[in-house]
């Protein structure tokens, strides 16, 4: 599947030389895990004690890795349902994006996340939000 993928991408490229080749969603690599801390460490290990001992804080819940991604967008790319409820339910930004346009929603629709899918719509995120480098919405990137 993935020599597929790739034949095709380098296809487009030789096809469409004006439009960017661009990876898709980047989750986390365990090296970038290793250096977080604070509330972006305990948001991709899913440890909930520790999220909400940084809620209580103060901490910044939209504050961002290298990659521009939130805490709650590592919820997204690591399953950790229960950690996302808590910054949900403490104002983390349900629309924001990285460095590549990917939200929350966009996230974990792409992983065929429902239960995270359903807690972000739930929770009131733009489902029609424009988001991705390809520029489309959650649905969009679902269905590629």
């Amino acid at each position: 599947m993935r020599t597929a993928a790739a034949a095709l991408s380098l296809l487009l490229a030789a096809l469409c030389p004006t439009v960017p080749t661009l990876n898709a969603q980047t989750p986390p690599q365990q090296r970038e895990i290793a250096q977080y801390r604070g509330l972006l460490a305990a948001a991709a290990k899913g440890d909930l004690p520790a999220v909400k001992a940084e809620i209580k804080a103060g901490t910044d819940l939209n504050a961002r890795d290298s990659k521009g991604r939130t805490a709650l967008m590592l919820t997204g790319y690591r399953e950790h349902h229960n950690v996302a409820e808590a910054l949900i339910r403490a104002g983390a930004d349900l629309n924001a994006v990285e460095h590549q346009a990917y939200d929350l929603l966009t996230i974990s629709s792409v992983k065929n996340d429902l239960k995270m899918v359903n807690l972000a719509i739930a929770a009131g995120a733009n489902t029609k939000q424009v988001t991705s480098p390809y520029e489309g919405t959650a649905l969009i990137a679902a269905a590629h």
